[in-house]
C-alpha cells in the first residue's frame, strides 16, 4: 500500500505499540553550489532531518506512537569504499537531534558502512555520555578516550575543516549510484575516443562505461569538477591538521610508513579481531624504526590513529581520481588540439595520487573494499598495476 507522507493511510492502521522507523535524511535540502539540491539518500554530509522523517514522526508522534530513526554511520554510497567518513561533528548533530526530539532510538545496522571505527565509537559515546551535549565536549571527549591523544582543540578544528570541505560534495543519487567515486582511483585515465558506453552500478565490481555526463543528475561537468577540486583541497587542509594530533606533530610521511611492503597491518576483517590482537599486529608487523619515530604506535590508540590516518588521506585519494576522471572527459569531449598535453599533466597529477596512496592500502586491508558486493573496487594489486601503466605513460 502507497501513501503519501506523511502517510496517514499506514499510520493509522497501525497497532499503537508499533513504533515507526523513518529515513532521517532523506527528503531533505541543502545548498550546494549555490541552488537548494534534494537529498534522497542516507548521508553522512548532511546532517538532517530530511521533510520526510519531520512529517511522518511528527504525524506518528500526534497518533501515540514512538518514532526511531534509520542511519548510516560509517559510510554511505556517497563514498563507501573507505573504511569511514570521519564527518563526527555531523555525526553528533544527528544524534543530538535524536535526543532532543524524545526519538526512542535509531537502527544502523546495513550491508555495508558498518565498520567498527572512530565513527561507531562516536555512537557508542553519545548514547552513554548525554552529558556531553556540545559538539566541542563531545568531540574532545572522543579524541581522548578513542584515540588516546590530548590535543582535544586541534582535533575539533581539524573535524570542522573536513566537514567544511565536504559540503563542496555534489549530493545526486545518480552520482552516488552510478557515479565513479568508489572505484576511480583504480580506473585508468585514458585517451581514446569515447564510446558513449552506459555507466554501471558503483556499489558492484562490473565493466565500466565512459558516459559520465549520466551520472551528473543536477550539475554540469564543471560545477562537479570543480567542486570536487575545492573539496580536495580544503579536505588535505583537515588532515594535516588532523595527523599533527594522531602522530604528536611528527610527519608520518617520513617515518617509513611510506616504504611499508609487508603483510597488511590492518586486516580486511578488522572488526573480528580483539584489541589485544591489533596490538600484536601492530607491533609483529611495522618496523620498529616506524615506532620509534612515531610516537604511541605500540597500543590499541596507536593502531586507531593509524587507522584514521590511513582511510583519512584514502578519502581524499578517491576524490581526487574522481575529480580528474571528468576532468579528463570533458577534455576527450572537447577533442581540443592540446588534448594531449592536458592529459598527459593530468596523467602525471594521478601518478602522484596513486603513489600517495600505495601505501595506505598496503598498510590497510579495509581500503577498497566494498562491503555490499564483498569485493575490492580499488586494492594494492589494482593500484600497483596502474603506477606501472601511469609511469610508462608519463614517460612516452
Amino acid at each position: 500500500m502507497y501513501s503519501p507522507n506523511p502517510q496517514p493511510e499506514l499510520i493509522d492502521r497501525l497497532d499503537p505499540e508499533v513504533q515507526v522507523l523513518a529515513d532521517f535524511e532523506i527528503g531533505g535540502r541543502t545548498n550546494i553550489y549555490g541552488k537548494e539540491r534534494r537529498v534522497e539518500e542516507y548521508s553522512l554530509i548532511f546532517v538532517g532531518p530530511g521533510d520526510r522523517y519531520a512529517s511522518v514522526t511528527g504525524y506518528a508522534r500526534k497518533q501515540g506512537h514512538r518514532h526511531l530513526a534509520k542511519l548510516q554511520v560509517g559510510t554511505t554510497h556517497e563514498l563507501a569504499t573507505a573504511a569511514n567518513l570521519p564527518l563526527l561533528g555531523n555525526l553528533f548533530r544527528k544524534l543530538d537531534y535524536l535526543r532532543r526530539d524524545g526519538s526512542g532510538g535509531f537502527l544502523a545496522s546495513w550491508n555495508f558502512g558498518n565498520r567498527f571505527t572512530i565513527n561507531s565509537a562516536a555512537v557508542g559515546l553519545a548514547v552513554a555520555r548525554p552529558d556531553l551535549d556540545t559538539e566541542a565536549d563531545f568531540l574532545a571527549e572522543l579524541c581522548r578516550s578513542y584515540l588516546g591523544r590530548q590535543e582535544t582543540d586541534r582535533f575539533v578544528h581539524a573535524v570542522g575543516i573536513m566537514e567544511a570541505a565536504f559540503r563542496e560534495f555534489p549530493i545526486a543519487n545518480r552520482l552516488l549510484h552510478i557515479g565513479p567515486l568508489n572505484y576511480a582511483l583504480a580506473a585508468p585515465l585514458d585517451g581514446s575516443p569515447l564510446q558513449g558506453k552506459p555507466l554501471s552500478a558503483s556499489w558492484l565490481a562490473l565493466e565500466r562505461g565512459d558516459n559520465w555526463e549520466e551520472c551528473l543528475g543536477p550539475y554540469t561537468l564543471d560545477e562537479v569538477i570543480t567542486g570536487l577540486g575545492r573539496l580536495a583541497v580544503k579536505l588535505e587542509e583537515g588532515l594535516r591538521e588532523l595527523e599533527k594530533v594522531l602522530f604528536a606533530g611528527v610527519d608520518p610521511w617520513w617515518s617509513g610508513l611510506t616504504d611499508y611492503r609487508g603483510e597488511a597491518v590492518i586486516p580486511r576483517h578488522d572488526d573480528r579481531i580483539s584489541d589485544q590482537e591489533r596490538v600484536t599486529r601492530l607491533i609483529r608487523l611495522l618496523p620498529g624504526e616506524c615506532r620509534r619515530r612515531l610516537p604511541g604506535l605500540e597500543n590499541i590508540h596507536g593502531y586507531r590513529c593509524l587507522q584514521e590516518w590511513t582511510n583519512g588521506w584514502a578519502v581524499l585519494c578517491f576524490l581526487e581520481s574522481a575529480g580528474r576522471l571528468f576532468d579528463n572527459y570533458r577534455a576527450r569531449k572537447a577533442a581540443g588540439p592540446g588534448y594531449p598535453e592536458y592529459l598527459d599533466r593530468l596523467r602525471q597529477e594521478e601518478l602522484r595520487t596513486v603513489r600517495r596512496a600505495l601505501p595506505l592500502f598496503r598498510l590497510d586491508e579495509r581500503l577498497g573494499l566494498h562491503l555490499e558486493c564483498q569485493e575490492y573496487l580499488v586494492s594494492r594489486s589494482l593500484l600497483e598495476a596502474k603506477e606501472k601503466s601511469l609511469s610508462a605513460e608519463v614517460r612516452a
